[in-house]
Parts: structure tokens; sequence; C-alpha cells
């Protein structure tokens, strides 16, 4: 009969160690997936940040762009337009001087 009782207190000993240590196994394993879902959401984050930023430095970029093509297609006009100018101005003159040439 002592046998059996001392077996039982062992057994019960036994038993709440046991189910002492999966209550913290069970409270690491939580707190270790809460830190995990923590990291997967900040990285979530980061990657959307960064997706948002190169967006905008895609958008910046191509704004650049058009605003360059356009200074370029203004200028462009500009020298052609100078050009014609300069080339009208000469003929001008090359007749006014071919003009009085003949009156001479």
């Amino acid at each position: 009969m002592k046998a059996d009782m001392e077996r039982k207190g062992t057994e019960a000993v036994v038993k709440r160690r046991l189910e002492e240590r999966e209550r913290a196994v069970r409270e690491e394993y939580g707190s270790l997936c809460e830190n995990y879902q923590k990291q997967v959401t900040a990285l979530q984050e980061q990657i959307e940040e960064e997706a948002l930023r190169r967006r905008k430095m895609e958008m910046d970029f191509a704004q650049e762009k058009a605003s360059m093509q356009k200074g370029l297609a203004l200028s462009l006009q500009k020298v052609q337009s100078s050009h014609m100018e300069t080339v009208d101005k000469a003929l001008i003159t090359n007749l006014i001087v071919s003009y009085f040439r003949r009156k001479r």
C-alpha cells in the first residue's frame, strides 16, 4: 500500500512537471509565432513602401523625360525658325544687291 501511494505520488509529480513543461512550451511557441508574425508584417510593409517608392521614381523619371523631350522639340523649332529667317534675310539681301547692280 505504501509503495502504491509512493508510486501514485511520483506519478502525480511527474504528471505535474510534464504539464508545466507543456505549458511552458506552448507559451514559448506562442511567443515565437507572435514574433514571427510581427517580423512578417514589418517585412510586408517594407516591401509595399519600396514598391511605392519605385513607382514614384518611375513616374518622376517619365515626367522629367517628357519635359526634356518637349524642351528639345521647342529648341529644334527655334533653330529651324531661326535658320529659315536667316535664309529669308539672305535671299532678300541678295535680291536687293542684284536689283541695285542692274540699276547701275
